[in-house]
């Protein structure tokens, strides 16, 4: 908006010159009317914008669970320069902070747990507080599920007769882990594409922003050059209007990237699963509570 609404300055400021050129004889309708026909246009663009900033500030209302009217005297606080900073270093430590690679170490480590579980069931398990409700201490009946007092079950249980379910139970624990882990380690390559995409788009955003910045000068410098032969006479209104044109193009042209910017700064934050200092990338401090 601010750019439209600079645009909207100097297109009026444009209308009064070719209004005093018309009265001095040195212009026609033809070029006020050119000049005329860009204001209501400037307007128009101006309205849509205001359009789009209403309905982002009642779609930040409803997410703070309050009134439309709660944010209609927000404005922007944008950064300008940092947003650009692409790290030049990212340990991979940090991606340990996302949620789905958290998920996913858990699940290992359950399954993990599940197979030392499985492996337990190998071992004897002799539970000699139940000998006192046998009727007898002979050995042999100690396996025996008849021998049995107050319902007590068998006190002497030995894998031996079971090793076949065992390690079938063993061998479903440790396909579940492989599995784990094979899903821990896609999430990690997942994660490492997406920080990886992210600093390679900044990279970019980068270089698109040092040439859009030394196209908007020239357009600016090109603009200042023809309203000056203009108002000397040396130059249509024509020139002027094309000129023009083309200044509001890279001003929009920077506005974009500035938006592009913050988009990726917010992306590479989610991909890392946090906030980072592009300077020295130290993690980002919660704040005390």
């Amino acid at each position: 908006r601010d750019v439209a609404t600079a645009t909207l300055k100097q297109r009026e400021q444009t209308l009064a010159l070719v209004q005093q050129r018309v009265k001095a004889g040195m212009d026609t309708t033809v070029e006020l009317r050119q000049a005329e026909g860009n204001l209501p246009v400037t307007r128009g663009d101006i309205a849509a914008l205001d359009e789009q900033i209403a309905l982002g500030r009642h779609a930040l209302a409803a997410l703070i669970g309050a009134g439309p009217e709660a944010t209609q005297t927000l404005t922007p606080q944008l950064p300008a320069a940092t947003t650009l900073a692409a790290p030049t270093a990212l340990p991979a430590d940090l991606l340990a902070r996302r949620a789905d690679i958290a998920a996913a170490k858990a699940r290992v480590q359950a399954a993990q747990g599940e197979i030392d579980a499985a492996k337990a069931q190998f071992y004897p398990n002799i539970n000699l507080v139940a000998f006192a409700g046998f009727t007898s201490l002979g050995t042999a009946k100690w396996f025996d599920a008849g021998s049995r007092t107050y319902g007590v079950g068998p006190a002497l249980r030995l894998p031996l007769f079971e090793g076949g379910r065992l390690r079938a139970n063993l061998r479903g624990r440790t396909a579940d882990y492989d599995a784990a882990v094979h899903s821990y380690n896609q999430a990690v390559l997942d994660a490492a594409r997406d920080v990886a995409d992210q600093v390679a788009s900044l990279q970019s955003l980068r270089v698109r922003v040092r040439e859009q910045q030394s196209a908007q000068d020239a357009a600016e410098s090109a603009y200042d050059l023809a309203l000056q032969r203009y108002k000397a006479g040396l130059s249509n209104y024509l020139t002027v209007l094309t000129a023009e044109n083309a200044v509001l193009a890279q001003r929009r042209a920077a506005t974009d990237l500035k938006a592009r910017a913050l988009e990726l700064d917010v992306a590479l934050t989610r991909a890392l699963g946090g906030g980072y200092a592009p300077d020295n990338m130290a993690l980002a401090q919660p704040a005390a509570r």
